[in-house]
């Protein structure tokens, strides 16, 4: 058998030594193929297979009572949102602005007191209120308060409801 090997390695053109180190990488490859299978066949490794159905059902339970036209959009005036620290802005809504009806403040004879009670409107913004109110002989629409140093369109959305003009 060694005359046979010899005569290959002759034929391939390979020296008795590269022949040897081809021989031993060989056998070193067929035994460790063979020990993974003879030693791991018997710790074979089952996978444990989770069941999702339970927390799919959860999430699509979810998400179909998630109610799109609940969802509110705002907008905001932010050069506003950012010029304006009034108290009012940052503190929740107090007693004054919930006691507060609709329609219960005169634009045009209401003062300083009386307008500081609507939300979002500091002592600032009822002292320039009024000075806009006496410039012009009083406000003509209510739209015509946006026209106030101030008072964008947020603001004016949350006042609008407790002002009227006679």
């Amino acid at each position: 058998m060694i005359k046979r090997l010899e005569e290959i390695a002759r034929s391939a053109g390979l020296t008795k030594t590269e022949l040897s180190i081809s021989l031993f990488i060989v056998a070193v490859f067929v035994v460790g193929i063979a020990g993974k299978y003879y030693i791991f066949a018997e710790d074979e490794i089952t996978l444990e297979k989770f069941d999702y159905s339970k927390h799919d059902s959860l999430f699509n339970a979810a998400n179909h009572t998630l109610d799109s036209s609940k969802i509110i959009e705002k907008r905001v005036d932010y050069e506003q949102e950012l010029l304006d620290f009034s108290v009012n802005k940052f503190s929740l809504e107090t007693e004054e602005n919930q006691e507060l009806a609709e329609k219960s403040i005169n634009i045009n004879t209401a003062g300083i007191d009386q307008l500081v009670l609507l939300p979002g409107i500091g002592k600032k913004t009822a002292e320039k209120i009024i000075n806009y109110r006496e410039s012009r002989s009083g406000f003509k629409n209510l739209l015509e308060l946006k026209e106030v140093k101030g008072i964008g369109d947020a603001k004016y959305a949350k006042i609008a409801r407790y002002v009227y003009i006679e």
